[in-house]
């Protein structure tokens, strides 16, 4: 069973996607992914955050070899494209997720983490891998829900992943109010 749900914001940059897929009858998988952003060629540059807070930006035609020794964590914050001339980026800001099956254990995954690939005439796509090509039984009650932001925004001269940092902290650290 899967349920998507959009939620977009009267003079926001970002947009809200809510996704929940819950296996309803066990099922051998070799790659189940969620997060999925498809793009044509009109990115230049990939940029993300490591859990532990590093930044990686490197040109998109340079991916494979630090990506290959590192791949993007599952637990990311964020990621985007940027075009590096043109002063233009979308990005993902993961909010939440919840991998625990209907019975309250971890649903089976196998080497989660995120995939930048190449699509079709030049485009590229992400996408946030809970398994990566490997046949995984997932038994009935199996689940993931997920969070995600997406945000357009400007390049900026100085820092050019300010914006996309500065959205990031304020949507997974909203203010609390009891």
């Amino acid at each position: 069973m899967l349920s998507a749900t959009y939620k977009f914001y009267a003079h926001q940059p970002y947009f809200k996607f809510v996704s929940t897929m819950e296996i309803t009858s066990e099922i051998s998988l070799v790659l189940l992914r969620n997060d999925e952003m498809t793009m044509d060629s009109l990115f230049t540059h990939v940029a993300f955050q490591r859990p532990g807070g590093e930044l990686v930006d490197l040109p998109l035609a340079e991916r494979y070899a630090v990506l290959e020794q590192q791949p993007i964590e599952h637990e990311a914050p964020w990621l985007c494209f940027y075009h590096r001339e043109k002063g233009y980026a979308f990005g993902s800001i993961r909010l939440r997720e919840d991998n625990t099956n209907s019975f309250g254990s971890t649903s089976p995954t196998f080497e989660p983490h995120t995939r930048i690939s190449d699509g079709a005439n030049g485009g590229k796509y992400w996408n946030r891998r809970l398994v990566n090509e490997r046949a995984t039984v997932l038994p009935r009650g199996s689940r993931n829900a997920e969070e995600n932001a997406y945000l357009v925004f400007k390049i900026e001269n100085g820092d050019r992943l300010a914006a996309i940092k500065y959205w990031a902290e304020r949507l997974r650290n909203p203010i609390r109010v009891n």
